[in-house]
């Protein structure tokens, strides 16, 4: 279904009701009710934050979010009734009850906004979404995210921001991103149903996200979702990405493993997050080029330096990677190791003019790892921005791009 406009989703009873009512630990009940209302509330603001952006109603984005929100509107809504039903047959003592009210009361104040939305919707049943007539008990569902399309609203609504950093401006002035920043660090449930990272080119107005974490009651609901987000990419792109990260985390533990060798310190300083402006340089060198202090291996690929012109030519398009939720949402984070080396948008470097309104890319906020292919909200980016702009590739294009920018001897 990759260019299909659609995800293929369960339906409420299939991804929630089913799996809630196989389960026989009460304690596992709970944490089924207490991911659905830590959702629901995000998805109440998500409510709240469309209904306060001034679009018309026939707008795209604003159709697709409510589709999604009515989604989990309905699965929350059976889920419920479900549990209520569980806990009167079975006598349950946990603390079911509780979660119970509590869901049931955000569920009637996401209906309201939902109805003040669009009040043709009915929301009594499925009959507003669309059934896959291809498989039993799923629905089609637009196929971005649910924050995606909020970031899309935001971006419609307001047509003259100047860059990166007015769009952080007018994201941080949301209930959604409110309610993370002030809970997020005390309760990490609060992040239920919203993605750990964000990327957006300002450039191309696409805003991509990492997969929507849910917790793991949810496992069937979070596969659904990591194989539609996995359909977004062309069959000839996955390979490609998957074949150039490959490459890339072939050389990165290479020379990681070498340079260790010398300094045994080495991997623990950079697990830590704590190697000089230099050594970053000096790593992302190896990576690229033959040295006195990296011998090669040319017989192994991992031996190998990677290619001066490896990588995605997104130079002219001010893109950057933001938290998608919890206590930082909406604040600038650092590209993981692959997409530094893998997709090369325009990120300002510390030091250098922030044109993009943001703070610059420091490497030491970066996890010391090349994440894998496509779990990247950058490589789902660079997948939609490459269908608008096409291939750019320019073979006189050296990425070999250092992390801080050099000082002139």
């Amino acid at each position: 279904m990759a260019n299909s406009p659609h995800a293929s989703i369960g339906d409420s009873k299939r991804n929630w009701v089913i799996p809630y009512a196989r389960t026989q630990d009460a304690t596992v009940r709970d944490a089924w009710l207490a991911l659905a209302l830590s959702a629901c509330r995000n998805k109440y603001w998500m409510a709240i934050d469309l209904a306060s952006l001034p679009l018309d109603a026939n707008t795209a984005p604003r159709q697709d979010l409510i589709q999604w929100l009515v989604y989990y509107f309905r699965a929350f809504t059976d889920l419920s009734a479900k549990s209520r039903e569980t806990t009167h047959r079975k006598q349950q003592t946990s603390i079911s009850p509780g979660l119970q009210d509590l869901l049931d009361s955000d569920l009637r104040m996401l209906r309201a906004v939902l109805l003040f939305l669009d009040g043709t919707l009915s929301l009594d049943g499925q009959s507003n979404l669309t059934p896959d007539p291809e498989k039993k008990g799923y629905l089609l569902l637009p196929k971005a995210q649910p924050l995606e399309l909020l970031i899309d609203c935001v971006l419609k609504s307001k047509s003259n921001l100047q860059n990166l950093g007015a769009l952080k401006d007018e994201m941080l002035k949301l209930d959604t991103v409110h309610r993370q920043l002030e809970l997020g660090i005390v309760n990490q449930g609060v992040k239920e149903g919203l993605p750990k990272v964000v990327f957006v080119c300002f450039d191309d107005l696409i805003v991509s996200c990492s997969l929507d974490d849910w917790s793991d009651p949810a496992q069937e609901h979070r596969k659904d979702l990591s194989n539609a987000r996995t359909a977004r990419f062309p069959v000839q792109e996955q390979k490609t990405l998957n074949y150039l990260r490959d490459l890339i985390a072939a050389r990165f533990g290479f020379v990681e493993g070498v340079l260790t060798s010398q300094d045994l310190t080495y991997s623990i300083r950079a697990g830590l997050r704590i190697l000089s402006r230099q050594e970053y340089n000096n790593f992302v060198q190896y990576m690229y080029q033959e040295t006195t202090d990296i011998p090669n291996d040319t017989s192994k690929v991992e031996g190998r330096p990677i290619d001066h012109q490896i990588g995605n030519n997104h130079l002219h398009e001010a893109g950057r990677a933001f938290h998608g939720s919890g206590e930082m949402m909406f604040t600038e984070m650092s590209r993981c190791w692959k997409c530094r080396f893998l997709h090369h948008y325009k990120t300002p470097r510390p030091g250098e003019v922030k044109t993009t309104g943001l703070e610059a890319e420091e490497p030491t906020q970066t996890t010391w790892n090349p994440n894998k292919a496509l779990v990247c909200a950058e490589d789902l980016c660079h997948v939609r921005c490459k269908a608008i702009r096409g291939d750019q590739y320019d073979p006189q294009q050296n990425f070999a791009i250092m992390p801080y920018p050099l000082v002139p001897a």
